[in-house]
This record gives C-alpha cells, sequence and structure tokens, in this order.
C-alpha cells in the first residue's frame, strides 16, 4: 500500500516540478488527476513556508493579519466535470502520487 501524503510534499519530492499525477484516497480507485499549479508557488522554484503545511500567514497591513491563508491546488482530470477542479485541502494526508 503507498503511503498518504500531502501534495506539496509530493511536489517538492518531485524536484519542485508540477505535472505529477495524484490520487485522493476518497475517489474512485481509478481516477487520478495531474496536478497543474499550486496558488503562490512558481513551477521549478521551492515552496515558500514551512514544511509540510506551506502555509503562509497575513501580512500585517491586510484585514486577516496574523491569520494563517493556505494554498489553492489546481488539478486537471478529464472525469472531472470541468475537466479542471480547485482544492484547499493539498496540505492534509490523503494523497498519493
Amino acid at each position: 500500500m503507498k503511503k498518504s501524503r500531502n501534495i506539496f510534499e509530493m511536489y517538492v519530492d518531485n524536484g519542485c516540478r508540477l505535472g505529477f499525477y495524484v490520487h485522493r484516497e476518497s475517489w474512485r480507485s481509478d481516477r487520478y488527476a495531474k496536478v497543474i499549479g499550486i496558488d503562490g508557488v512558481k513551477d521549478g522554484e521551492p515552496i515558500e513556508g514551512t514544511p509540510p503545511y506551506y502555509n503562509r500567514i497575513y501580512p500585517a497591513d491586510h484585514p486577516n493579519a496574523g491569520k494563517t491563508w493556505g494554498r489553492t491546488i489546481y488539478l486537471q482530470a478529464p472525469w472531472f466535470d470541468t475537466g479542471h477542479y480547485q482544492t484547499e485541502s493539498g496540505g492534509t494526508g490523503g494523497w498519493t502520487k
């Protein structure tokens, strides 16, 4: 059985490159999606923040100052209704590469 991880850890393990495929434990076993983007991350560059969640903190001049600012993950697969899907759950476990 594959070990589940979060998408940020998989991105780093993939040489800080997008374009890898993931499976979510809650999906049917034959369903995978391609990671095409991570909010605030430029393909090929490290993720800013502290592993394993890489959350950011809103700056002092922002209305949400001091609160955690998560990252949206952008996925692509033909079985999504529009072919694309966004999730805020990239930092949770339950994903395999």
